[in-house]
């Protein structure tokens, strides 16, 4: 356990940090037809200013659990599949509309695999100190 309190919030600001620009990439891959467009470069201007800012320490996990957004995503977006999913759009039920809906069960157990993995890494990483400049990790 990490007895340095200050050094201990920063790694932790810095997993969150990781998590925003990995759920920008996964955002902007999964939307690139659409919204994509807007939010890749943010995401790569992003990931380059949190690199500059922070560097590759054991915050960088974060950016695997951030991927999860997209499935979690999709699966919130599905979350009435598989199959057809009808809505009612107006309050007097006046207007229905239908899609098709995916089967959401593989994306949240995607996105929760995605979540798990990262902060797993973020928790064993931080079971060894890491030396900056060096690269090397040692046990403390």
């Amino acid at each position: 356990m990490d007895t340095d309190r200050p050094s201990a919030r920063r790694e932790t600001t810095h997993f969150v940090a990781w998590c925003v620009v990995g759920a920008a990439l996964a955002i902007g891959v999964a939307g690139l037809l659409t919204i994509g467009v807007v939010v890749l470069p943010l995401a790569v201007v992003a990931g380059a200013a949190t690199l500059w800012l922070v560097g590759l320490d054991r915050g960088l996990a974060g950016l695997v659990s951030g991927l999860s957004a997209a499935p979690l995503l999709v699966a919130w977006g599905s979350r009435g599949g598989p199959g057809e999913v009808c809505r009612a759009q107006a309050a007097d039920a006046t207007y229905v509309s239908c899609i098709e809906a995916w089967n959401p069960w593989p994306w949240l157990a995607a996105g929760v695999v995605l979540v798990v993995v990262g902060v797993a890494a973020f928790a064993a990483v931080g079971r060894g100190r890491v030396t900056r400049g060096v690269g090397a990790v040692t046990a403390s």
